[in-house]
């Protein structure tokens, strides 16, 4: 049974039991399409309108609401997806930033650099990879990056240790 929008965001500003099911059942395939029309690529678009529902949900942003329900939720992806491409380039930048800073010949031009980098960041084994990048490009600490990882803290360190010594010796 579906109900008309503003009924339905009575009924969850009030926490009725049900209402935010429905709320998801009805608004998801529309809001799902807003994102894929944004980022091009399905699996994305699941995950960042699955996080704007858990965000929603969890925040009870829904009892702000004083517009439309689904132009609320539409604001939401939106913002969500420009969030995503922001932090995405953030991180691309932080990236190409390490890899200029990693010892490198001071003769060298910037592309041949990031090139050299770049190979020899592939030629690491995943975890190192992985370990390299949450440490440095997305500024983890040691504990968070091990927990994302699903590592412990001591396995990170190795990792990362590991992969920076590979990659200092690639350099010279």
């Amino acid at each position: 049974m579906s109900y008309p929008a503003e009924i339905l965001l009575k009924a969850l500003q009030e926490e009725q039991p049900g209402a935010f099911e429905q709320v998801y059942n009805h608004y998801y395939p529309l809001s799902f399409r807003k994102a894929l029309s944004i980022v091009d690529d399905e699996c994305l678009a699941k995950d960042l309108v699955q996080d704007v529902f858990l965000y929603f949900w969890e925040n009870k942003t829904y009892r702000q609401i004083r517009t439309s329900l689904s132009s609320y939720l539409q604001t939401m992806v939106h913002n969500k997806c420009n969030n995503h491409f922001r932090e995405e380039q953030k991180q691309r930048r932080k990236y190409e930033e390490y890899v200029i800073t990693v010892t490198t010949p001071e003769y060298a031009p910037a592309e041949e650099v990031i090139e050299k980098v770049q190979q020899a960041y592939a030629r690491l084994s995943g975890h190192q990879q992985l370990a390299v990048q949450k440490v440095h490009c997305e500024d983890l600490s040691y504990n968070d990056a091990a927990i994302t990882m699903g590592v412990n803290y001591e396995t990170l360190k190795t990792h990362l240790a590991r992969g920076m010594k590979k990659l200092r010796n690639c350099m010279h």
